[in-house]
């Protein structure tokens, strides 16, 4: 192994000009650089001092050790590299894998490989991570493209301009701003305010603590957990829509949808029209408003039961979200992530990104396949419960008006007719309006299953919902 030592003078930095193989940068205490190479050819590392201080660029692999307050500027990096320690990293370009911990601030133009940080004041990528990257404990993270998914974890602040695959945010103490994500997106006890653009696939939130604004939504809204009293949330997808709320949420709510509109919630002063719904929870205070091109399904705690469409829609309702279970969908999602990103701890030579990359893709997709299926099963079953209950209201509507009329016409104690009916002369004896019909409906299902057009389960069905 080759070792060269390189004294330090106060106000310098080094720089990276051309590392052709892997490079492990790490603080140590001692007033100089140290470079390790390892075979004992010297040939393979060249050293310039300039007048910023001394410029680095090697052929193979290395390990160089610096001063903790010794900026370090990188301009290639052919290989992985791995900082550790530092105050201040300055990389031009990355082609392989860019492992940081403990570096104070972070300034990123390219890295080709994937990017895990850990343990960062700041973090500001100018150009584009063409892998994934995965955030931990970082104060403030900026970031202008990332071709991959991004996952955060335990940060302050976040703004991205494009993500292309996923979103995934845990515990994150103030603002998210992303313009778009290109992917689907898992958002999970975000504090402060959060502002997407446009999400090309689902988004599944919970506890949004300082309001929301998703401009779009490609796929499915999924939202639980509690609203934060004076924010306001509102939601434009392109899907279905399901909302959990819990006990004790003050809110007013509007949604707006093309489908059905299901509700358990005990909203005061609630208003229906067609395809709209609006009423308040408690004493108001925050403001969620959902437009959908799909469903939406409102549901909460036990005391919601009761309201909206009657009882029996209440129970459906809750049911269809019991047969979601937002929770699970959740913690699904998120663990199907984290397990497949979680080979960014391993040591960076042995890691082949691409395939885990691919890998972690297909986890996700899969996961939401599955959402999308539970949640499309959900509302076509609460659709129809819905519609059947409308019909079987409207039928005892109509009833309830022939009988009222028959009662009218009998208490005026008209005489017999000639055809020993009682009523005008002339007059054919009221029928219920809906006896013949269905009748007629119910010998045409018969037909259709004879003629094999239908199974006798569908006419079941059918049958069922005509009662």
């Amino acid at each position: 192994m080759y070792e060269q030592r390189i004294p330090l003078e106060d106000a310098q930095q080094l720089t990276l000009v051309e590392m052709a193989g892997n490079v492990l940068l790490e603080v140590w205490d001692q007033p100089e650089l140290l470079i390790r190479l390892p075979d004992d050819r010297e040939e393979h590392l060249t050293i310039e001092q300039t007048e910023a201080g001394p410029a680095l660029s090697a052929r193979v692999s290395c390990e160089i050790q610096v001063p903790g307050s010794l900026p370090v500027v990188i301009r290639q990096a052919k290989g992985n590299l791995k900082v550790d320690g530092l105050a201040d990293l300055n990389a031009e370009q990355v082609r392989g894998n860019l492992k940081l911990e403990g570096v104070d601030r972070v300034l990123l133009a390219e890295v080709y490989g994937n990017l895990k940080v850990d343990a960062t004041t700041s973090l500001r990528v100018v150009g584009t991570v063409y892998g994934d990257a995965s955030l931990s404990s970082v104060e403030n993270a900026d970031l202008q493209n990332v071709r991959g998914s991004l996952l955060t974890k335990g940060l302050n602040r976040v703004r991205a301009s494009r993500i292309g695959g996923n979103l995934q945010v845990k515990a994150l103490g103030g603002a998210l701003d992303v313009d778009r994500v290109g992917g689907n997106a898992l958002l999970k006890s975000v504090d402060g305010p959060v502002t997407l653009d446009q999400v090309a696939g689902n988004l599944i939130a919970k506890d949004l603590n300082g309001g929301a604004q998703v401009a779009r939504i490609g796929g499915n809204l999924v939202l639980s957990g509690g609203l934060g009293q004076g924010h306001s949330y509102h939601f434009q997808a392109d899907g279905n829509a399901t909302v959990r709320l819990p006990e004790g949420t003050n809110a007013h709510v509007t949604a707006n949808a093309r489908g059905k509109i299901l509700t358990s919630l005990a909203l005061q002063n609630q208003e229906r029209s067609n395809g709209r719904l609006t009423g308040t929870l408690g004493e108001g205070g925050a403001e969620l408003a959902i437009e959908v091109r799909g469903n939406v399904i409102l549901g909460g705690g036990p005391e919601s039961m009761g309201a909206g469409f009657g009882e029996e829609i209440s129970r459906q309702v809750e049911e269809g979200l019991q047969a979601i279970d937002l929770e699970a969908i959740s913690r699904q999602v998120a663990d199907e992530m984290e397990a497949a990103t979680s080979r960014l701890r391993v040591k960076l030579e042995s890691v082949d990104w691409e395939h885990m990359g691919l890998r972690a893709q297909q986890a996700v997709e899969r996961a939401m396949e599955r959402l999308q299926r539970d949640m499309d099963r959900a509302v076509e079953s609460a659709a129809r419960h819905q519609e059947r209950l409308e019909r079987r209201l409207e039928r005892e509507q109509r009833r309830q008006e022939w009988r009222k009329r028959r009662h009218e016409r009998e208490a005026q104690a008209e005489p017999w007719t000639e055809d020993g009916a009682w009523g005008r002369e002339g007059e054919d004896v009221a029928t219920s309006p809906d006896d013949s019909e269905l009748e007629e409906q119910r010998l045409t299902i018969l037909k259709m299953v004879e003629q094999g057009q239908i199974t006798p389960e569908e006419a079941e069905m059918l049958l069922d919902a005509l009662e």
